[in-house]
């Protein structure tokens, strides 16, 4: 066999091996998670009413339950819990136990994606008192990766509205369908960004199916093991090339996605940072809230209208955060 013959071969096996080793490594995926109960661990997600906080209106926890006294005065009140991770396409059912609803009163379930913190999405619960269970499914925004979700209440309350306990659960066991689903979301998840993004990459939500790198490291095996065999029956020559670019469609996979996250974090990083003042940009970061609460307890120190909370141990006040706070003088009460 000429090397000409050899080149033009390869040019045609190489490609090839790729994508049969692709396939065989998604039918391994699907073959091992069709085996045994790898879901019993996490068959629901449980959500008490005092895991909730309160980020508008008024409210507290009860037992183990959150009321909600007050509106803002935008009419609102928001509890939620952040800092999640599951898959909308696994936990799909939700049951809700809230109490108090009132006529002119709506409450909704309310949730945000990692891919899209920002942009609140809900769905109004029906009146009733006691369990209720709601298919999500049937919404069209309950996709990819949940990154929190709470309850929202619009309306002049004349009555609180108590929060039991809201739970994700799973419909069942995933089919074929819903692991290719399960497995696209999580190779296509996005890390949103955080001040430590500069430094490392997570690069996958948590407890998921398809990790990148481990399959990644079995495709490139599996090309490998093909390409072997088809060298000991004497289809293929053994040469360093085709295991070099099998190793190298393998890094430039990773580092796309890797790049293709990164755009997004940049573009994402853009949308919340730009055009916007030093101060705005401490406000619109992952320490905001704390920003803010100090900036309250900033003007509230300096204000000369109130001399209980001027005047009271000045020694405690004199630290870097509140520095204008020692410029008064006990004289000038």
């Amino acid at each position: 066999m000429s090397s000409n013959d050899d080149g033009s071969r390869l040019t045609f096996v190489i490609p090839l091996i790729l994508l049969i080793s692709a396939l065989l490594v998604i039918l391994l995926y699907l073959f091992y998670y069709s085996l045994g109960d790898h879901f019993a661990e996490r068959t629901a997600l449980i959500v008490q009413g005092n895991a909730l906080n309160v980020s508008a209106g008024q409210g507290g926890a009860v037992d183990d339950s959150l009321e909600i006294l007050q509106v803002s005065s935008q009419g609102v009140a928001f509890a939620g819990i952040t800092g999640i991770t599951l898959s909308a396409d696994t936990y799909s059912l939700l049951e809700w136990s809230v109490d108090g609803f009132q006529t002119g009163v709506d409450i909704h379930f309310i949730w945000a994606t990692q891919a899209n913190p920002a942009n609140m999405q809900k769905i109004l619960l029906k009146p009733g008192n006691g369990n209720n269970l709601l298919d999500l499914n049937e919404e069209q925004s309950w996709r990819g990766t949940i990154a929190g979700m709470g309850i929202m209440v619009s309306g002049r309350l004349s009555n609180p509205v108590v929060v039991h306990r809201l739970e994700l659960q799973q419909s069942n066991k995933p089919g074929p369908l819903a692991l290719l689903k399960r497995f696209w979301n999580d190779w296509t998840f996005l890390e949103p960004w955080s001040q430590r993004s500069i430094n490392f990459i997570e690069g996958m939500p948590r407890k998921a199916l398809l990790t990148p790198v481990p399959a990644i490291a079995l495709w490139v095996g599996v090309c490998f093991v093909i390409y072997f065999g088809l060298f000991v029956t004497r289809r293929v020559p053994l040469t360093g090339l085709p295991f070099t670019l099998f190793v190298l469609a393998g890094w430039l996979m990773l580092d796309a996605r890797w790049q293709w996250n990164l755009w997004h974090q940049l573009e994402s990083t853009k949308i919340q940072f730009s055009d916007k003042t030093p101060e705005e940009k401490r406000l619109a970061g992952e320490d905001g809230g704390l920003f803010q609460f100090i900036l309250d307890i900033k003007k509230t120190a300096t204000d000369r209208t109130n001399p209980p909370l001027c005047h009271q141990r000045r020694s405690k006040w004199r630290h870097p955060i509140l520095a204008e706070s020692g410029a008064f003088s006990l004289a000038s009460a």
